[in-house]
């Protein structure tokens, strides 16, 4: 099974390759003659397009059999081990890794590819390859004032069917940081990925550390996913800002009393948390406010004959955002 780990970067993204492989022998490869007469030296040639054909310039193709060693394509996608002067192959398999990754974040970014190809002695061996480019999102982070925020560092927590046992964890790289524009490109390779956005050292402002996309939890956070069909390239944004209020919990409000003229309600509130918090209270006739009535009880009047009586209680907590809770309507209001 072909997996490829996850590569993420803010001025580039580094792939690792992991498999695809097959073996391959000294036959012709994409309708390339299979080998060129050459008596001096043992070598590997060929050409690295994109799925339409275009040639990819500055691919590395690493010899696994040197480590350390390798070559790049040139503006015509193509390659000759040879151009390294220490690069020695030897007759017999070898693996073959190509490799590209955007120099700018706006550059597209492919999956690796690895092959394995048979070295004839004395000969030179074609091999071409065809990279596909990688899906990935480049995000901008901006704070409150939408200035872009450069060095902002990323948690990252990945999730995958063979990482981990499929459960959620933070991902094996790092560190990761936007770059000098405020942005960081997160390429494909995990089934879902959340990251947070903090602040750089020394920043100064009202923003705090947020969760994509716009959440302050890991559990409340939205999965960045590719599914099949998504496009190659997505520019996402993140705007920090200060910390949200924090929500009351309130109650529904109860009506205690008779509803008829001359008597007195009582709005029964029930419990607000976190406490103590402010509560007031409006009355209404039916669906209209009753003008004046902003207290926790209510005196019955005969306008009030054949409506119903409810009350509103709004609760207030300084850092917490206001709530506000109705409770049901009494019977029709009667005379005596």
């Amino acid at each position: 099974m072909r997996r490829t780990l996850l590569v993420l970067t803010t001025s580039l993204a580094l792939t690792v390759p992991v498999l695809g492989v097959a073996p391959t022998s000294a036959a012709s490869y994409d309708g390339a003659p299979a080998v060129e007469a050459r008596a001096d030296a043992e070598a590997v040639t060929g050409r690295v397009t994109d799925a339409a054909g275009k040639p990819i310039e500055g691919v590395s193709v690493y010899f696994r059999t040197e480590p350390g060693r390798s070559v790049q394509t040139d503006a015509d996608g193509r390659y000759d081990s040879r151009d390294d002067e220490f690069l020695d192959l030897q007759p017999g398999p070898v693996l073959i890794d190509f490799d590209k990754w955007g120099d700018t974040l706006d550059d597209p970014v492919y999956w690796s590819q690895q092959v394995q190809v048979t070295v004839v002695a004395g000969q030179a061996v074609q091999r071409n390859a065809t990279l596909a480019v990688r899906p990935s999102a480049v995000f901008t982070v901006r704070d409150a004032a939408g200035r872009r925020v450069v060095n902002a560092p990323l948690t990252i927590q990945v999730r995958d069917v063979d990482f981990n046992g499929g459960q959620w964890g933070p991902i094996q790289s790092g560190p990761h940081t936007t770059d000098s524009t405020g942005r960081y490109r997160f390429t494909a390779g995990f089934d879902e990925v959340r990251f947070q956005v903090g602040l750089p050292a020394g920043h100064r402002g009202a923003e705090v550390p947020e969760w994509w996309e716009n959440a302050y939890s890991f559990a409340t956070a939205r999965s960045l996913t590719f599914p099949s069909g998504v496009a190659l390239r997505r520019d996402l944004s993140v705007q920090l800002g200060p910390a949200p209020r924090k929500a009351l919990s309130p109650s529904r409000p109860v009506v205690r009393g008779k509803a008829r003229v001359g008597r007195t309600l009582r709005a029964r509130p029930g419990t607000w948390r976190p406490a103590p918090v402010r509560l007031t209270y409006t009355w209404f006739r039916g669906a209209k406010r009753i003008p004046g009535a902003t207290k926790a009880t209510y005196r019955v009047i005969r306008k009030d004959v054949g409506k119903r009586i409810s009350v509103r209680v709004t609760g207030r907590k300084a850092g917490y955002t206001s709530a506000s809770r109705t409770s049901a309507k009494t019977i029709k209001v009667r005379r005596r």
